[in-house]
């Protein structure tokens, strides 16, 4: 994950358009119901014809929005792992050069093709969907909570008290990770295998060839 920061920093002001756009996107998409929520309730309060008129153009203009930041969002996304993943081949092939002769017949010129194609396609794929998948995650949290305690002050407080509770459930399982990973070498071993085996590509050491 360091490494791919590294390479998304030079294009920070991409990756937070990039991010204000999904935002944007996931904002219209949880806006609407809430208006269709209003123009049901308005239709049966007997409000007057021009409220509901009202309501209805609101909606066409969430729709807009949400649907020009999807398309937008979705174009700087690929921009921004286009580019990241184009310096990580870049760099890739620059740290390669340096490698001997010795190097190239242990790793294989194979083995080093697929290292900067299939694998750094993977990269960029694994990267698209982090950003259009994870990241708004959190937006939606907070938004959709937002938009609850607008409808109905009461139905707030539960979905709140859910919500918290699965945060702190999930930050408790990550700490446990975390201190699972921090173990000694000693007692890591004692993990099962599945857990203590290190993590390898087609036994090839990336860190000789890392870019860091």
């Amino acid at each position: 994950m360091k490494l791919i920061l590294r390479f998304i920093k030079p294009y920070w002001k991409l990756f937070t358009l990039t991010c204000i756009l999904i935002i944007v996107d996931v904002a219209g998409a949880l806006y609407i119901p809430a208006l269709i929520a209003q123009m049901m309730n308005e239709g049966t309060a007997q409000s007057t014809l021009q409220d509901l008129y009202m309501t209805g153009i609101q909606i066409v203009i969430a729709s807009v929005i949400s649907g020009a930041g999807a398309i937008l969002g979705a174009w700087s996304c690929s921009q921004l792992s286009s580019r990241v993943c184009k310096d990580i081949r870049d760099a890739l092939y620059k740290k390669s050069l340096k490698l001997s002769i010795y190097d190239f017949k242990q790793f294989g010129t194979a083995s080093i093709t697929t290292r900067t194609t299939a694998d750094i396609t993977n990269i960029q794929t694994a990267l698209i969907s982090f950003i259009q998948m994870v990241l708004p995650v959190p937006a939606i949290f907070i938004i959709a909570l937002i938009l609850t305690f607008h409808l109905d002050t009461w139905a707030g407080f539960p979905l709140s008290d859910c919500l918290s509770s699965y945060i702190r459930r999930l930050l408790f399982t990550h700490l446990l990770k975390a201190r699972k990973l921090s173990m000694p070498s000693g007692k890591a071993s004692s993990l099962p295998e599945s857990k203590a085996q290190p993590l390898s590509s087609h036994g090839m050491d990336w860190g000789r060839i890392s870019c860091l």
